[in-house]
């Protein structure tokens, strides 16, 4: 019989698989003129969506190679994933790279293991 910690890993990679989907289509599709503040507000948004990002990232990595190194591991894939995606963007004619941009990135990674390093707070605390 699975244990619960076994039965979580299908949903919670369910949930990582489409969050890195709909960031990649996201990052691919063209933004529209808009206004300064639709801008910023997009922006804005991908602290969040990197928070909640890193932090199934992590969940994921606890369960599936454990607590070893866990959170050292998420910190660079995130961080990675963060500067890629921001780099990516030079591709994109109507997009361009921003250093807040990237900042929001990097600062919802760090949300994200903080948020994460919390809530699997016990597997951090076993030998």
């Amino acid at each position: 019989m699975r244990s619960a910690s076994e039965a979580a890993v299908g949903p919670r990679v369910a949930m990582f698989l489409a969050l890195s989907l709909l960031g990649l289509i996201g990052l691919l599709l063209p933004l529209p003129d808009s206004a300064t503040w639709l801008r910023w507000l997009l922006n804005i948004a991908h602290l969040p969506l990197f928070a909640a990002w890193a932090s199934l990232l992590l969940g994921v990595w606890l369960a599936v190679r454990g607590h070893r190194h866990a959170l050292l591991a998420a910190a660079c894939l995130g961080i990675c994933a963060a500067l890629g995606s921001e780099g990516l963007q030079a591709l994109q004619p109507s997009r361009f790279v921003d250093a807040r941009d990237a900042f929001s990135n990097v600062a919802g990674v760090g949300l994200g293991l903080a948020f994460g390093r919390w809530r699997w707070r016990e597997q951090f605390a076993a030998p």
